[in-house]
């Protein structure tokens, strides 16, 4: 047996293994309250509307500069949160 459990009692053992399982963690987070938080964010996320204009220059848009926009425009690059996009555009062929 572990020399930390020699000498306690069954009793006082099942005791402080009642006591671990039911103290609630102070970083724990019900699945309710998980599903409210995603959907607030998806809802903040998707109410935004940002009209984006620029010019064609190479086969590539340049981004006109947004201002008070939640994204960050550079050239042809597009910023949205944790997202980078780069847009290339090339010639339409008729078939």
């Amino acid at each position: 047996m572990s020399k930390v459990l020699n000498g306690i009692e069954v009793a006082e053992f099942n005791q402080l293994i009642a006591q671990f399982i039911e103290r609630e963690d102070p970083n724990a987070i019900s699945f309710e309250a998980l599903d409210e938080a995603a959907r607030q964010q998806l809802e903040e996320v998707t109410t935004a509307h940002v009209e984006l204009t620029g010019t064609i220059r190479d086969g590539q848009i340049a981004f006109d500069p947004l201002a008070n926009a939640p994204i960050i425009v550079y050239g042809n690059e597009l910023i949205i949160g944790g997202l980078h996009l780069v847009v290339n555009l090339r010639e339409g062929t008729r078939a």
